[in-house]
């Protein structure tokens, strides 16, 4: 997955400037990849942090082999409605 995802992130990127953004959405296992990438994990540690669901992650940067993780599992957004759709899971 890998393979496929971070070529097509630096795609993405190309050409952006310092003061523009780029925005992904991608399933929870492709971000979870990129995400160790960025970190310089292993993939073996891909399951070792949470990616809720319509949760963001940012990163920042100008060059995509160099990003900064600003942002992790945010799911500020939507706490109410999914903090109780957890508890009820559990």
């Amino acid at each position: 997955m890998l393979r496929r995802a971070w070529p097509s992130l630096v795609r993405a990127c190309t050409g952006v400037g310092a003061d523009e953004t780029v925005m992904v959405v991608a399933h929870d296992a492709v971000n979870r990849v990129l995400l160790c990438r960025v970190l310089g994990l292993p993939l073996e540690r891909v399951w070792t942090f949470r990616q809720a669901p319509t949760s963001l992650n940012a990163l920042s940067g100008t060059d995509p082999n160099a990003l900064q993780l600003v942002r992790l599992n945010d799911s500020e957004h939507i706490a109410p409605l999914f903090q109780e759709a957890v508890h009820r899971a559990v």
